[in-house]
């Protein structure tokens, strides 16, 4: 099993992360270099893997949740429950978009002159499921 060491991970099964604790989370990821998660030498992107990356999805699954086989699942069609840490303002939808800015960045995304922690930030500052959360924690990491 793919553990990995990030705080999101290790939290109980009773309690879901805020959007605000989420996205510090998405933060704190992209400018340690963790984004995009894909293993060596792959064209895949991961929930999770072996060097201790996580997509944004992997990030609201904690470990007892966590397995290999749904590796190849989409953030639609992965059981509710496997997601145990997700904020409750963050829908199906916003986990796809997530999900597809990730794997955007991996598969041809719009400026390779950025690096991927900017990039990342830009992207995820953009969508809609943050427009709420204090954005202070950004600049403080940069």
């Amino acid at each position: 099993m793919n553990t990995v060491t990030s705080s999101a991970y290790s939290q109980s099964n009773e309690s879901k992360m805020t959007l605000q604790s989420f996205y510090n989370e998405l933060v704190l990821n992209c400018m340690e270099g963790k984004f995009p998660a894909t293993e060596e030498n792959s064209v895949e992107c991961c929930y999770r893997t072996s060097d201790g990356r996580a997509c944004p999805v992997g990030l609201l699954i904690s470990d007892d949740r966590y397995s290999p086989e749904i590796e190849n699942i989409s953030a639609y069609n992965l059981d509710s429950w496997r997601l145990d840490l997700k904020p409750e303002e963050l829908t199906l939808d916003d986990l796809a978009i997530l999900q597809a800015a990730h794997d955007s960045f991996f598969h041809g995304r719009k400026d390779r002159d950025l690096p991927p922690e900017i990039w990342f930030n830009d992207a995820f500052n953009e969508l809609s499921c943050f427009s709420t959360v204090n954005k202070t924690y950004l600049q403080l990491q940069s």
